[in-house]
């Protein structure tokens, strides 16, 4: 099969399953960059906020980590998933706001049974 004959052979299937936003777009992670209005030196100073935060969360053993999502965009934190009670989400915003870089916190956090 020659070069210009293997491509509809590979596309058909993407095309099949309802994937024409990878083929589009170069996949999500692609389309994000290429809107994102930060730069690149803010994407990576939000994605090191965003890892020291994770990793912190992740350590602290009063803290299930696992159950937090963190993301920050300029600076700005949100804290998002479920606790098990009003301490636990204090601490981890108390982690999130020490970490350098941080303007703020926002804590979405819903207190769950475990």
């Amino acid at each position: 099969m020659g070069r210009a004959a293997r491509w509809p052979a590979l596309l058909l299937p993407l095309l099949l399953c309802g994937c024409p936003v990878a083929l589009v777009a170069g996949g999500v992670g692609g389309y994000e960059v290429g809107t994102d209005e930060r730069t690149v030196g803010r994407q990576t100073d939000d994605a090191v906020i965003t890892t020291r935060i994770k990793t912190q969360l992740l350590a602290d053993r009063e803290i299930h980590g696992l159950n937090i999502d963190v993301d920050t965009l300029e600076g700005r934190v949100t804290l998002s998933g479920k606790v098990h009670n009003r301490d636990e989400a204090a601490r981890a915003e108390a982690i999130a706001r020490d970490v350098k870089g941080v303007l703020s916190v926002e804590s979405r956090l819903i207190y769950s049974q475990p």
